[in-house]
């Protein structure tokens, strides 16, 4: 059909380079927010072509008019950076499409021969951001974005893992992140415990109220939903999360290359 034309016969990148750009540009102007979401969903079902995520590995050399920061890398880390933008300094109307930005890096990831240092930084920021209780427990949508962005990492690393030693530092960086997605809940547990103990209330956790720092979902006509004050965690479905959490392979990654760095370090 016409697309496996267009990726048989183009250079893909002459396509993502302008749609970044306008991305960027356009994420605080409520007047472009009909042209995000077009461009959004064609990088979308491109992300799910192969050809596609291999041409991202060209080099990125193009020097854009717009405020995106100086890396020397490949069109890819374009895209994690551009993305990255648009969820942390963009309008409120922008956060409906955190999913799709996140799954066009997922389904890309694992085609990426390397993430560069900028782009990595970007990627464990988002993870770092997203797997802090606050954050994670604050609306629904959160937890599925914490999930592509686990499926990044692991992608890099199962696949793409001899030409990311950018990304591997960034993991070892943010250990203390990974550690506390793992024990999330258990604090909250054993405090409940020692209080009922005690014969009084468990104190629902103040992180489980406090209201998403990247914004409100709005629906199509610019209303707020309040989805985030409706929906309410609860310990099941912390424990059904946690357990579908894709955590093994930083987990073992971590395992293995912390006391190493570490040990090295003392010997400096």
């Amino acid at each position: 059909g016409f697309l496996a034309y267009i990726l048989r016969a183009h250079d893909m990148c002459q396509l993502v380079v302008p749609m970044a750009y306008f991305m960027f540009e356009g994420r605080k102007d409520p007047s472009k927010v009909g042209l995000l979401h077009i461009c959004t969903f064609l990088l979308l079902l491109l992300s799910g072509e192969r050809n596609f995520a291999i041409s991202l590995n060209a080099p990125f050399v193009t020097k854009l008019p717009a405020d995106i920061p100086k890396f020397e890398g490949n069109h890819a880390d374009l895209l994690v950076i551009t993305f990255s933008a648009l969820m942390t300094d963009s309008q409120p109307k922008v956060e409906p499409l955190f999913d799709c930005f996140l799954t066009i890096i997922a389904n890309v990831s694992s085609y990426v021969k390397s993430f560069s240092m900028p782009a990595s930084k970007k990627i464990l920021n988002l993870f770092s951001h997203f797997c802090k209780p606050h954050t994670l427990m604050a609306s629904e949508p959160a937890h599925r974005r914490l999930v592509f962005l686990l499926e990044t990492i692991n992608n890099c690393l199962q696949y793409q893992y001899e030409g990311n030693a950018s990304l591997i530092y960034q993991i070892i960086s943010k250990k203390d992140s990974f550690s506390g997605l793992s024990k999330l809940g258990e604090e909250e547990s054993s405090q409940s415990s020692q209080e009922s103990r005690e014969g009084e209330q468990p104190v629902q956790s103040a992180e489980s109220t406090i209201a998403p720092v990247l914004g409100t979902t709005e629906n199509s006509d610019g209303n707020d939903t309040s989805s985030s004050a409706e929906w309410k965690p609860t310990k099941a479905w912390l424990q059904q999360f946690k357990a579908q959490l894709p955590l093994e392979t930083s987990q073992r990654l971590l395992q293995h290359l912390v006391p190493h760095v570490e040990a090295f370090c003392s010997a400096q």
